[in-house]
């Protein structure tokens, strides 16, 4: 009985961490490091979390676009979770859902959103979604609010 237990809880752990895997766990300094390699590409940097309706309402808008202008454009996308690491497999599953490309960060550092959330930008009071437009890891435009895809198309046209 014991040795089905073990067997039962691996399982359930290996099961559990592929459903995550593509899904990288950072805290504010790594996000900051991953931004700052993006060289000579425009990256698009989305604040997003699962329990956010309007975040969920404009991902098929980042998905679509990302995939229209990837090549031409010279772009790159990282979409930042602030969900709570215990929620990571339901982030999963919307990542999943909608086929979210790019980079995938849960930003699993709550307790200095005071801090961490001025240096994004100094405006910025928090609120999800927002969106930033990075190149070689300095922020050009900073958007509080969802974007529709012609938002969207227009902010990359402008800043390509």
């Amino acid at each position: 009985m014991r040795k089905l237990k073990g067997i039962t809880l691996f399982v359930v752990l290996t099961v559990s961490s592929l459903s995550a895997q593509d899904i990288k766990t950072v805290k504010y300094e790594q996000m900051e490091e991953i931004i700052d390699q993006k060289v000579d590409k425009l990256t698009i940097v989305n604040f997003w979390a699962t329990w956010c309706a309007p975040c969920i309402e404009e991902i098929p808008h980042f998905v679509t676009v990302f995939n229209q202008y990837r090549e031409s454009a010279d772009l790159d996308i990282i979409f930042v979770s602030l969900d709570r690491l215990i929620n990571i497999k339901e982030v999963a599953k919307v990542t999943k859902r909608y086929k979210m490309p790019g980079e995938l960060l849960l930003l699993d550092d709550a307790k200095r959103f005071n801090e961490w959330i001025p240096k994004v930008h100094p405006d910025w009071q928090g609120n999800i979604p927002a969106t930033g437009f990075y190149r070689n890891g300095t922020l050009l435009e900073f958007n509080p609010g969802v974007l529709t895809e012609e938002g969207l198309t227009h902010i990359i046209h402008k800043l390509k």
